[in-house]
């Protein structure tokens, strides 16, 4: 039998994107101030110029929730890439947005390479609580697309020339892991936004038991119990039958809350649940789990055992920004420390599920 100090996370990542290719986000509070488009405080308007033209851009969005809303924020990719500027709100037409930018203003522009300078925008979606097509704060974010529009202030570099840019508006395609951007068929027109970020805030996880049912209970135990910063409560614990059913609905109790999430880093002052559903010998008859009880299985699922997970949803661009990058599930999902990388995962997609001694770290 397996002691439950084997029980607290997976190995780290690489780095706080998750692999080495991603590029680091901010923890803590290393991080830029959160950027604003208010030119109040300058005491003058800035404007575009001549050479500075605004655009209109379509957005197509792939979802039928109701009162969903779309705006342009400004990005930098990589370790700026939670201060965006937010530049447009969208006017929906049918299943478009049309989204009209005004000419850009100095504040956009930043280095797009060592030639370059100008910027890049890409289109979020959020649910406008509110209808009032302007985002608010507590609004969550329902994903954003990696294709958007670069804007070349003057003439682009040898490098984005030779790859197509032009001075003005051009269509891009984003690469949110490797902070590499292309150039892009169609140009400003039908940028697709499928919305990443559902929250998956409820769900009935059924599993079969391949152990014997006899003699044993299955709890989902907190890593903040495992830590041992706190005894409970849990939000599932019973005696063990062939079938398990736990039905989640709605976010862990406070106590659950830990500052690194099932890869083991954070991100800025976000809290996550991280939760291990296990089978368990109550050795210390008890009642319930404790951690002197004997752990004899564990999830098992795609061949390893999982965590689940539960991440506060995204209400601020460069929190969407950073969960889309991670490929991070708000509310709650499955982690998978598989074979080729860790994967975050809707329990609908993950397959079946069991409980077993197979697949004990």
């Amino acid at each position: 039998m397996r002691s439950h100090g084997r029980w607290l996370l997976p190995g780290a990542w690489l780095a706080a994107c998750g692999s080495p290719d991603k590029a680091p986000l901010p923890v803590g509070g290393d991080f830029p101030a959160a950027a604003t488009t208010d030119s109040s405080d300058s005491g003058a308007v800035e404007t575009g110029g001549p050479d500075r033209p605004g655009a209109t851009l379509t957005v197509v969005l792939d979802t039928e929730r109701p009162n969903v809303a779309v705006n342009l924020h400004s990005v930098v990719l990589g370790t700026d890439s939670d201060a965006p500027f937010e530049l447009a709100d969208g006017v929906q037409d049918a299943t478009a947005y049309t989204i009209d930018v005004e000419p850009p203003i100095d504040r956009w522009i930043t280095d797009l390479d060592s030639e370059t300078r100008g910027f890049l925008a890409l289109p979020f979606a959020y649910v406008d609580d509110d209808g009032n097509g302007v985002h608010t704060p507590e609004e969550q974010y329902l994903g954003l697309s990696v294709e958007g529009v670069a804007f070349i202030d003057g003439e682009p570099g040898a490098a984005l020339a030779a790859a197509g840019f032009a001075a003005g508006w051009n269509g891009v395609t984003v690469d949110l892991e490797t902070a590499a951007f292309s150039l892009r068929d169609g140009g400003l027109d039908g940028l697709p936004l499928a919305p990443q970020l559902i929250a998956q805030d409820r769900f009935l996880l059924e599993a079969p038991l391949e152990l014997a049912a006899e003699g044993h209970r299955v709890a989902l135990v907190p890593g903040t119990v495992f830590t041992g910063e706190v005894t409970g409560p849990l939000m599932f614990d019973q005696a063990a039958s062939a079938t398990v059913q736990v039905a989640i609905d709605g976010p862990p109790p406070d106590e659950h809350l830990q500052d690194y999430g099932a890869d083991e880093t954070r991100y800025r002052d976000w809290r996550y649940a991280v939760e291990s559903l296990v089978v368990y010998a109550d050795t210390d008859a008890s009642g319930g789990f404790t951690t002197a009880d004997d752990i004899v299985g564990s999830v098992c699922a795609m061949g390893v055992s999982g965590l689940l997970q539960h991440t506060s949803e995204a209400d601020k661009a460069f929190e969407a920004l950073h969960l889309v990058a991670n490929d991070i599930i708000p509310a709650w999902s499955l982690y998978l420390d598989l074979p080729d990388g860790e994967r975050y995962m809707r329990l609908d997609d993950v397959g079946p599920i069991t409980l077993s001694d197979s697949c004990l770290p």
